[in-house]
């Protein structure tokens, strides 16, 4: 020990007393011996299972080998179906453009990489954006017109009424009724 001569009140925690010497040979060959007699544990055992007897009955063999591929087939049908309904109902500006789609679409399908139309349809507006675009401002052109003819800003604005500047009841039947037509109460 390299202070024998310390005094043990001089730490800050107080008087801890006598300090027993660390042996470190000892606890070497307290760990070389408990290593020495260590046996690893036996791993919990679990029953095997049991194998699932397999078709003892020819009739079933050969209607499955025959049916399941069918069935297979029928479910990916199925599913083309559903994702067609779904598709062309969520997706109504594409249905002028069924045609290319389901073109893209089959042709992915025949070669062994079915996408969902959603992507299909993606795809086919990032190939023709050009056309897209020009049918968008064509569109966007026509409502314009159509506001500048209706005299009205937009949907949900009010139309363009003349202002009467006569009195009713001073107004014959025929010029109230004139006056009165596309008015609703």
């Amino acid at each position: 020990m390299a202070d024998d001569n310390k005094d043990p009140k001089d730490d800050k925690g107080g008087d801890k007393g006598p300090q027993p010497g660390v042996d470190a040979d000892a606890i070497r060959a307290v760990v070389q011996d408990a290593l020495a007699n260590w046996t690893p544990p036996e791993p919990e055992r679990r029953p095997e299972p049991r194998p699932q007897p397999q078709g003892d009955d020819p009739l079933a063999d050969l209607i499955g080998s025959r049916v399941n591929p069918a069935l297979k087939h029928l479910g990916y049908e199925i599913a083309d179906a559903k994702d067609a309904s779904l598709f062309y109902v969520g997706h109504p500006e594409a249905v002028k453009h069924k045609a290319a789609v389901e073109e893209a679409f089959n042709r992915l399908k025949q070669q062994g990489t079915p996408m969902a139309r959603a992507a299909v349809w993606d795809w086919y507006k990032g190939k023709n954006f050009d056309q897209f675009r020009k049918e968008a401002a064509e569109a966007e052109k026509e409502a314009e017109r159509r506001a500048r003819e209706a005299g009205d800003t937009g949907p949900g604005a009010a139309r363009h009424r003349e202002v009467q500047t006569k009195d009713p009841h001073t107004m014959s039947d025929e010029e109230l009724s004139k006056a009165m037509e596309g008015v609703a109460f």
